[in-house]
């Protein structure tokens, strides 16, 4: 997270994360196509689920850990990598949202 250059912003009434401008020009923007909602990885997240869910998005899940594959989703475009791994397997051309992230900086455009 160092090599992000994140700080945080505060005073009496807010609290919020400020990302190097040129630093987010090289991250991937998650693209939910049916929920017409777009979202900036951050790398603050744990999961493609988790950015959906602060976009107040309701994505199926059950786990949260790639076991049960309820969180499945189709992948449009670009790349997904699980950092943590997982033990269920997602149909073809889908991804586990609950426990996946973007792979490098390309954009995820997901059928969801």
């Amino acid at each position: 997270m160092d090599d992000l250059n994140l700080f945080r912003k505060q005073d009496s009434k807010t609290s919020c994360i400020v990302v190097n401008s040129e630093l987010s020009k090289n991250m991937a923007n998650i693209v939910f196509e049916k929920s017409g909602v777009t979202a900036p990885w951050t790398g603050t997240e744990e999961s493609i689920l988790e950015l959906g869910e602060i976009h107040d998005l309701d994505l199926d899940y059950g786990c949260r850990m790639g076991n049960c594959t309820a969180c499945q989703q189709p992948i449009v475009s670009g790349e997904v990598d699980y950092p943590n791994g997982h033990t269920g397997e997602p149909d073809e051309g889908n991804a586990l949202l609950c426990c996946c992230q973007p792979k490098g900086d390309v954009d995820v455009v997901i059928n969801a």
